[in-house]
């Protein structure tokens, strides 16, 4: 038998996987990455962790009841009065309120506009206020439904809401509004459930309720 010293060695280098066995592990790395990419690894440092966001807000067509083209109010001083609401939901009622009143100075559609102080319980007493205040038109609001359960469960509001001339004291718009939101679908990436976006609070479906009301008021229509 030849010595060993007298038979020749190629290295090889490091283990190679034989081809059948590389494949499986090489879609099973590549799948690793995927995840990673979609979800985020979780401990890895410098990996973003880019969530779709769910944005989904519904603003239903608003139910109008009646309505005046805008040349008989454009231009004019609006007094706003506190949204009536149940005494639970004084907050709601000052935010709702707020929004609404930031959203048409924003919008310049009247002259100004005039948060009135207290709700008002009386039509009339509304009125007779807001004369005395030297406003031209009275915005009334009622809070007919909200739910708001942090963003865990859908979100809903609706709102009736009566624009008044104060010298006639005729109603040149009566209508509700209702907006609605839906906390995104949980994902699930095998090793944990990635929980879903939020449902949009009450008062991100007010201020896109007081914008779909500025579009209303705005509608120029030619006078009669």
């Amino acid at each position: 038998m030849p010595s060993p010293e007298g038979r020749s060695f190629v290295n090889p280098g490091p283990f190679p996987c034989p081809p059948a066995a590389r494949a499986p592990v090489m879609r099973f790395m590549t799948l690793c990455a995927l995840l990673c990419l979609l979800g985020g690894c979780a401990g890895s440092p410098g990996v973003s962790r880019a969530v779709v966001p769910w944005k989904k807000i519904t603003v239903e067509k608003p139910d109008i009841f009646l309505s005046s083209p805008s040349w008989r109010y454009r231009g004019y001083h609006l007094a706003i009065f506190p949204f009536c609401a149940p005494d639970h939901l004084d907050d709601v009622s000052d935010a709702l309120t707020g929004i609404y009143s930031r959203e048409l100075i924003k919008s310049r559609l009247f002259a100004s506009v005039r948060v009135m102080g207290g709700k008002a319980t009386d039509q009339e007493r509304a009125l007779a206020e807001a004369r005395f205040k030297e406003q031209d038109t009275v915005l009334l609001g009622r809070v007919l439904r909200v739910l708001d359960a942090s963003g865990a469960q859908p979100t809903d509001l609706r709102i009736r809401l009566q624009l008044l001339d104060t010298e006639t004291g005729k109603t040149l718009w009566y209508l509700e509004q209702g907006a609605s939101s839906m906390p995104g679908a949980d994902m699930d990436l095998f090793w944990r459930t990635r929980s879903g976006e939020k449902a949009a609070g009450h008062k991100t479906l007010a201020r896109e309720l007081a914008r779909q009301l500025i579009g209303l008021l705005a509608v120029e229509d030619e006078k009669s």
